[in-house]
């Protein structure tokens, strides 16, 4: 879905957006939010309204004991949590300025949030190969042969179909000061989705029915600054990763997208 079908024009970019990264050429993210395009023709959810609230909780993980002589204990540092960002939001199908088709839009979002938590890859050819039996070939799944075989199941490992991408990376941009301050716009993934179609559920023009009359969308965002889905990318390279330490946090909050340097390491709908 293109950026510019759902969208207020008076306050669009203003309420905040999810943008799918596809590969930038020559261009960092951060280039791409200060060129004249700013993702023009990127498949993106533009939010109608700001969120109520934005909750940013990280949790860090100490190792503690408490041996003779230490009443106040030892105390390890052992890892930080990773931000995630839930977001929600709801949308009536009858926003004429939002909805410019109505219900069809609706689902348009709800279709482009869902297709956020799955890999990329062509369904007329995707195959799996599994485990074969005696006469070589691949044994029938029943209901009884699962059941019977459950342990095995879940220990064999099937090759599948290599022209797969991971899921979607994304940009989300909410919060703006200046762009090398606090903020929020950062990159990552889409974890967790839920899109609630609302009746009443009516009847539309020529074969249209169980129409919904809004929607409530719901989606958590995991901050991860050097995320990318694209395997060729990092072909043959060192695993390296951008990360954001309290120096930058400090600084910037999660205004981090300067942090993601690859402009080939994104696999999207475009591509």
């Amino acid at each position: 879905m293109p950026a510019d079908v759902t969208k207020r024009d008076r306050s669009y970019p203003h309420c905040g957006r999810l943008i799918v990264l596809q590969a930038l050429n020559s261009k960092s993210v951060l280039d791409q939010i200060n060129s004249a395009e700013n993702f023009s023709g990127f498949t993106a959810i533009n939010f109608p309204a700001m969120p109520e609230s934005i909750e940013l909780a990280r949790k860090a993980d100490y190792m503690v004991t408490t041996p003779i002589g230490f009443p106040d204990g030892i105390h390890m540092y052992k890892g930080t949590s990773v931000l995630e960002i839930p977001i929600n939001f709801k949308l009536h199908a009858f926003d004429k300025e939002y909805c410019p088709y109505g219900v069809k839009t609706l689902l348009q979002v709800a279709a482009s949030l869902e297709s956020l938590t799955l890999p990329f890859g062509d369904s007329n050819v995707a195959t799996a190969s599994g485990p074969v039996n005696e006469q070589g070939k691949t044994p029938e799944l029943t209901d009884s042969s699962l059941s019977q075989n459950s342990s095995v199941a879940s220990s064999t490992v099937y090759n599948v179909v290599q022209n797969v991408y991971p899921p979607a990376t994304c940009y989300l941009e909410l919060i703006i000061t200046e762009r090398d301050s606090v903020g929020i716009a950062c990159v990552g993934y889409v974890k967790d989705v839920k899109a609630k179609l609302v009746g009443p559920f009516m009847r539309g023009p020529g074969i249209s029915q169980n129409l919904p009359t809004y929607g409530e969308f719901e989606f958590t965002f995991v901050h991860h600054p050097g995320h990318g889905n694209n395997w060729n990318a990092n072909t043959g390279q060192n695993w390296s990763e951008q990360q954001a330490y309290a120096q930058v946090v400090h600084t910037n909050l999660y205004n981090t997208v300067k942090l993601m340097t690859n402009p080939s390491n994104y696999h999207s709908f475009n591509d």
